[in-house]
């Protein structure tokens, strides 16, 4: 449920303050917050739940930190060195996202509180070539230069599918297209692409796009916070326009 967006459970406000609240709380706040509709028959897209999810996988691993088990478990062996919870350098506007109506110097304090809680919903820092590294394993299997992070079944059920038969509010109430982590773009008509492509879009306008069935990864970063995704949608369109078959 918490893969799918099907648990019920939504995001909290705190992003929009300057001061970064403790790991502990924001944990706390996300498994204690009420429920909007009980788990399973409806899709809301939500960040937080990721929350409840990197503790689990701290836990299980018995990693002190989830930061720890990203890097050991992805990043190192995909070496993807540029990719971390932490800003390299806040000041930089490479680095520091734009917020759609709000002054730089504002939005620059939100970004460095947000990195500081390292939520893994959404708070990794990364750059178009370890992107594209990323998007090269999963297009490949879950192995990149000879070493597999992923099986190849537990890929293809991520990449699957699992939101058939449940809606999305809306005005029409929408077919979400979501897999494990992952969307579906393409399943439902809606974007170019094989019946085996999968995707994620961030919160900055950035998306990874992968095409197994075309050979494709489309790494696109940016960093304006809350941009329309028409933007990526428009990159997307533009690949699949330029290829040759």
């Amino acid at each position: 449920h918490l893969l799918t967006h099907t648990s019920g459970a939504g995001d909290g406000d705190w992003t929009e303050s300057a001061v970064s609240p403790p790991a502990a709380e924001l944990l706390r706040d996300a498994c204690e917050r009420r429920l909007a509709f009980v788990p399973g028959p409806q899709f809301r897209y939500a960040s937080d739940t990721f929350i409840v999810l990197g503790e689990l996988v701290r836990r299980a691993g018995g990693w002190p930190t989830l930061a720890l088990a990203l890097r050991e478990r992805i990043l190192e062996p995909l070496g993807m060195t540029a990719t971390g919870f932490a800003m390299e350098d806040p000041d930089r506007p490479s680095t520091v996202p734009h917020l759609l109506g709000v002054p730089d110097e504002l939005a620059r304090s939100r970004a460095v509180a947000f990195a500081a809680t390292e939520h893994p919903g959404g708070g990794l820092w990364s750059t178009v070539g370890d992107l594209a590294r990323f998007g090269r394993a999963m297009l490949l299997g879950g192995t990149l230069d000879g070493v597999r992070i992923l099986s190849r079944p537990w890929l293809e059920l991520m990449t699957r599918e699992q939101t058939l038969g449940i809606l999305e509010a809306g005005d029409p109430p929408r077919r979400p297209l979501y897999g494990l982590g992952w969307a579906t773009s393409s399943a439902g008509g809606r974007e170019p692409g094989s019946a085996s492509q999968f995707d994620h879009m961030g919160a900055t306008g950035s998306r990874l796009w992968v095409d197994p069935g075309r050979g494709l990864v489309i790494a696109l970063a940016a960093n304006l916070w809350g941009v329309d995704r028409r933007f990526a949608e428009a990159v997307v369109a533009a690949t699949y326009g330029a290829l040759v078959d």
